[in-house]
């Protein structure tokens, strides 16, 4: 089952960095009313100033390195594989999910497609709106919830409630909701994990979802892990179209954090092992 990751992180980042500048922003006027009334030293007001310019322009190149991994992670939902014990190919379910009382034959129909796991990006998109035209959004966040607890040693019950929970970070908007739904998914990509260390596409989401926190949060550097430990499960298994997007985009959090050199050893790595795809071949041509 795939699902698109990076609408909803957007949410977040402009959740938590807009509520933090907002923050900011409170405390200058409060300072300067302050001011009013007792003139505070020149000193005092240059220093908020430039502690105020310099988390602007924190926020600023956040907001720069979301832009730059858009396409990689728009195409990565794409394509990548839906769920996967072994990484490569998930198949559909063995046995189909149970009908879920009170729910009507359209939307059970959607949750059905969705659990199966044989959906492109575009249509699970299609799913979800479909779900949340019915008024059921929240009624079907919940029985995954519910179900991920009742099939609590299956790792693929456990990535669905997370990606359903994804869904709500992007209809929280910029909200503090984003957050308390961001974190329910991310302890759902863990649990997956705790009970598969194999599972690509529970390590995938946590991965891409970590690394479009704002850099203040300092999730990058787990995110990096993240994609490292893909990697090194990749290059022990037959390649996978699906594959691809972890050197992308841990190339990009390479560059973004600093480090040119691993980004380009990074992106020549998966060129290694998909010689013919363009965007890795753009990535080597852009930084050279």
């Amino acid at each position: 089952m795939n699902t698109n990751v990076l609408l909803p992180v957007l949410a977040l980042v402009f959740g938590v960095g807009g509520g933090f500048l907002g923050a900011r922003l409170a405390g200058s006027c409060c300072a300067s009313t302050a001011s009013d009334a007792a003139v505070a030293p020149v000193s005092q007001h240059g220093a908020t100033i430039a502690a105020l310019e310099q988390r602007t322009a924190s926020i600023e190149r956040g907001l720069e390195n979301l832009q730059m991994g858009l396409a990689d992670v728009a195409a990565a939902n794409r394509t990548a594989a839906a769920r996967a014990p072994e990484p490569v190919a998930a198949p559909a379910r063995a046995t189909p999910p149970k009908s879920e009382p009170g729910v009507s034959t359209e939307v059970q129909s959607a949750i059905d497609k969705l659990l199966a796991g044989n959906v492109d990006w575009d249509e699970s998109q299609k799913l979800w709106k479909e779900i949340e035209a019915a008024g059921k959004l929240d009624e079907v966040v919940k029985m995954l919830e519910e179900r991920a607890k009742a099939r609590g040693n299956d790792p693929d019950a456990q990535v669905e409630s997370g990606l359903a929970y994804l869904q709500k970070v992007f209809r929280a908007g910029g909200g503090p909701d984003a957050g308390v739904w961001a974190t329910k998914a991310d302890k759902a990509f863990d649990a997956a994990l705790a009970l598969d260390e194999n599972h690509w596409m529970g390590r995938f989401q946590k991965a891409v979802s970590l690394s479009f926190w704002p850099p203040v949060m300092g999730m990058q550097t787990d995110s990096v892990k993240h994609f490292e430990i893909l990697v090194g499960q990749q290059e022990n298994a037959p390649p996978h179209e699906g594959f691809v997007h972890t050197y992308l985009m841990l190339g990009n959090l390479h560059l973004q954090m600093g480090a040119k050199d691993k980004a380009i050893a990074t992106w020549q790595k998966g060129l290694a092992k998909f010689p013919d795809n363009a965007e890795l071949q753009k990535k080597l041509n852009d930084v050279h």
